[in-house]
């Protein structure tokens, strides 16, 4: 629920997704987000052309790729308003899956109305229940998500690779974590 939480949050998606990608096979480098469709800008640092049809994304330097991952990730996704070990998974499954995407996985884990809207329920009940079974059923709704994409074939094993570092990294560094028993 903190700066620090975003900043070592943003760190660690910025390491997974690397410097600029055009893979012309990655929808999320078209602007029309499909292969083929529109103009084959790339990614940066996980910004999509699919996502900012209109940004030089070759160009984005770090801190304007900050300033998107703040307003348009972990604030939509109301991060601040989370524990931090479970606001750093949501963040970073939000960049992979997309905010709404994201969202929805958490709130079926919490079996609640799957809206893609992160609100007080929503909240209220993933600050009240244990942070280990938060974390768990919502990276295991990630890891299913996933298998559920057309494209998981190609980069599946990526993406399960990246809920799992995401588990393991909960897991070992948050001290909020480290104090509850399983």
């Amino acid at each position: 629920m903190s700066i620090d939480a975003f900043n070592k949050a943003f760190d660690e998606v910025v390491g997974i997704e690397g410097k600029y990608s055009n893979d012309e096979h990655d929808p999320g480098n078209w602007t029309g987000g499909e292969v083929g469709q529109g103009e084959l800008k790339g990614t940066m640092y996980g910004i999509s052309a699919k996502a900012y049809p209109t940004l030089d994304i070759a160009a984005l330097g770090l801190p304007q790729v900050k300033q998107i991952y703040r307003d348009d990730f972990w604030g939509k996704l109301r991060c601040d308003t989370l524990p931090d070990a479970i606001a750093g998974a949501l963040f970073k499954e939000g960049v992979n899956l997309g905010v709404s995407g994201a969202a929805k996985a958490l709130q079926r884990s919490l079996k609640v109305t799957a809206d893609g809207n992160i609100g007080q329920l929503t909240t209220g009940i993933a600050t009240s229940s244990p942070p280990k079974e938060v974390l768990c059923n919502f990276l295991t709704e990630c890891a299913y998500e996933y298998t559920q994409m057309s494209n998981f074939s190609k980069y599946g094993k990526g993406w399960l690779s990246r809920v799992i570092k995401t588990a393991v990294e909960a897991q070992l560094t948050s001290q909020e974590l480290g104090s509850m028993k399983p």
